[in-house]
């Protein structure tokens, strides 16, 4: 069963810390030498060539494509993912790899700083405190933060009859901001990976198509629970703004909400009404994977999606070396597709809004637009998350060091300023992953 809302006092909060303008950290420079190519070789398994690996794959039919008749639905994405990395990999060399990922971490104009302090860093706070284990946990975040707790709903809560699972999330309030918050967890139980590998495109609204998977599970709660709860909050406070939210797959989710309500408030005009032409949406992700897809070009699709959901509201951060972000864009998703024998002319997720890079110690932040597809695919492309290592890419995606790193740069980089438990983080030596 659903879980009840729970509401807590209010308590004035402090003033954020000031902002400073970050140094620059440029990595030096890397000679194009062969030696700079072992550390994105080394990430991977042995080279075999594709047409070696398909006809070597038991049950694939003499290796026609499409992993032939007699392989379960594992062993397929299993031999599709192998066939398309390998042939990915026999285009691409490392030193191609490591310029992209230099080219990531190129400084550019820094962000805006109101915006990372009054909005971003409370939004990477409000997503981690939503990974919390226990309901009590989560409730003693919000007060902590000063927020009012309007309702926290775990995935076990609400599991129904059939066995499936829901998704955790939480919705508060902060009344000095003047802000309506929504958060959800990333991938934790086995039902949320099964959604992360349902990855075919289903059609949304007009040109743009979205993760069908990721769709389905969060329309369960949106007319339920979700937007009943923000249109009476709204109607309480009409001059709030909203803030969607999460890590991983919980940004996800955030990102998929940002264009459902914003459908909503453009074609449906008695919930614009109630939402309110002037409330402000706003959009913040860490770590997330791109859920949006089209198979016209990228300039009709971004042209249509602005159109009723303004880009400039997206806000996506990614970790260095991260590889979620990374997972179904550019060149390795396309081999992998194509390598499987379905959906051969499916074109790629195409990444929507505007792309913040954090890197080494949190001194820079690099800011990339999607008006400029072509340098963001390069950016976000795979061999750039795995130039030091699998492991190393998928310790970048934890949910902590995204808000060590935008502490660290929000306060200049002034660890006596961040709170207690990042700065501990800081110093944790741990390799264990979060989701």
């Amino acid at each position: 069963s659903s879980s009840s809302a729970a509401t807590l006092p209010i308590v004035q909060s402090a003033n954020s810390a000031p902002y400073a303008a970050s140094g620059s950290m440029m990595p030096s420079s890397f000679s194009s030498s062969s030696s700079s190519s072992f550390a994105y070789a080394s990430a991977l398994p042995p080279a075999e060539p594709p047409s070696a690996a398909r006809a070597t794959t038991p049950g694939t039919a003499g290796g026609s494509a499409g992993g032939g008749g007699g392989m379960s639905l594992f062993a397929k994405v299993k031999f599709a993912s192998r066939a398309g990395l390998e042939a990915f990999r026999s285009r691409n060399t490392g030193e191609d790899a490591l310029y992209t990922l230099q080219r990531a971490r190129a400084p550019t104009v820094p962000p805006d700083a109101a915006l990372l302090r009054e909005l971003v860093l409370p939004a990477c706070q409000v997503s981690n405190g939503v990974r919390l284990k226990q309901r009590i946990e989560v409730l003693r975040f919000c007060q902590s933060q000063r927020l009012e707790c309007l309702h926290y709903e775990h995935q076990l809560d609400s599991q129904d009859d059939a066995g499936g699972m829901g998704i955790t999330w939480l919705m508060c309030r902060n009344l000095e901001q003047r802000r309506v918050l929504v958060s959800f967890r990333g991938s934790k139980s086995t039902q949320d990976w099964l959604i992360n590998f349902n990855a075919v495109p289903c059609v949304f609204q007009g040109l743009l198509n979205v993760h069908q998977g990721m769709y389905y599970s969060i329309l369960r709660f949106y007319e339920a629970l979700i937007l009943p709860l923000l249109l009476e909050s709204l109607a309480r406070f009409p001059d709030f703004s909203i803030c969607l939210t999460g890590h991983s797959l919980g940004g996800a989710y955030a990102t998929l909400l940002y264009f459902m309500l914003e459908r909503e408030r453009h074609f449906n005009p008695e919930l614009s009404r109630r939402l309110g032409e002037r409330t402000v949406i706003q959009c913040v992700t860490f770590g997330a994977p791109v859920v949006t897809h089209s198979h016209e070009d990228e300039e009709s699709l971004r042209a249509f999606v602005d159109s009723f959901a303004p880009l400039a509201n997206i806000h996506h951060f990614v970790h260095d070396c991260d590889v979620v972000p990374r997972l179904l864009g550019g060149k390795l998703h396309r081999s992998v597709i194509q390598s499987s024998g379905d959906m051969s002319e499916t074109k790629n997720y195409i990444p929507l809004g505007r792309f913040y890079f954090l890197h080494g110690d949190g001194s820079y932040i690099s800011v990339f637009d999607t008006s400029d597809p072509s340098l963001l695919e390069q950016v976000l492309d795979m061999p750039s998350a795995l130039v030091y290592g699998f492991k190393r890419s998928i310790k970048d995606h934890r949910m902590k060091i995204y808000l060590l790193k935008l502490s660290l740069y929000v306060h200049a980089g002034r660890i006596s300023s961040v709170p207690d438990f990042i700065r501990a983080y800081h110093q944790d030596a741990d390799d264990s992953v979060d989701e």
